[in-house]
């Protein structure tokens, strides 16, 4: 059996391929609302954040013979604790790393959302941050500190923003990947000036954001990803199937 590190739409295409080289495996995502990812795939999937104590004994229980792990370049806790497992049960490991997208002005990588949180960039400016629900209470106290600010998260997600403080109209509940018409006129139907993403790759929507962002002449400020010493790593497909037949054996 292959645990797949899911939740992404990496993820189901990697499932995909697993599926048409007759491979086993279970993902596991913490949003139940991934689960969508793998309708009509092979595999199971357990949803649902893992506690400490119960990640080795559920590889155990599984049979787990290799892990491949395409969770979000953000995701670093699972992908450490997912690192540390293998190399406690001698089980191979291989990373699935989208390839990152160079940057162009008027992009900006930045090393943090800290970096980025500063009045030289976002002071008296109308501001979208498309960084996910984590980061929103360090993001809340800059609503006093700029002309205006919007918040993106995952539809179900935005609850969780009203309640942490952010207005209602400043929360925008959206699933990937985005219709390029669509965030075009949402920038440009709020006059956004700045646009604070993360380093996500395509399937991240980092293309489409710095090619309007290009366009419109928005300032778009992107994290850089966390830094993390993979054991193992690849971009391809056929990489992924040969290390997955490789551990099935």
């Amino acid at each position: 059996m292959l645990w797949l590190i899911g939740g992404t739409s990496d993820s189901r295409t990697i499932a995909q391929a697993l599926d048409r080289a007759g491979l086993p495996w279970i993902a596991t995502v913490v949003n139940p609302a991934a689960t969508r990812l793998y309708a009509g795939l092979a595999g199971s999937v357990r949803s649902g954040a893992f506690a400490a104590a119960t990640l080795i004994p559920w590889l155990t229980d599984q049979g787990i013979q290799g892990i491949i792990d395409a969770s979000h370049p953000f995701a670093t806790a699972i992908s450490q604790e997912a690192i540390a497992a293998a190399a406690v049960r001698s089980i191979p490991y291989l990373r699935f790393e989208r390839p990152a997208i160079p940057l162009e002005p008027p992009a900006l990588g930045l090393p943090s959302l800290e970096a980025a949180l500063s009045d030289r960039l976002l002071a008296g400016r109308r501001v979208l941050f498309t960084l996910g629900v984590k980061s929103l209470p360090s993001i809340l106290p800059w609503r006093d500190r700029v002309a205006a600010l919007w918040v993106r998260v995952l539809p179900e997600s935005v609850d969780a923003a009203i309640a942490l403080g952010f207005d209602r109209a400043a929360v925008i509940g959206q699933r990937l990947p985005v219709d390029p018409a669509q965030e075009r006129a949402d920038w440009q139907n709020r006059a956004i000036e700045v646009v604070v993403t993360k380093a996500a790759g395509a399937a991240g929507g980092l293309d489409l954001k710095q090619a309007i962002a290009r366009e419109l002449g928005v300032q778009l400020l992107v994290i850089d990803r966390p830094a993390i010493s993979y054991p193992a790593q690849t971009d391809r497909l056929d990489v992924l199937v040969a290390f997955g037949q490789r551990a099935i054996g």
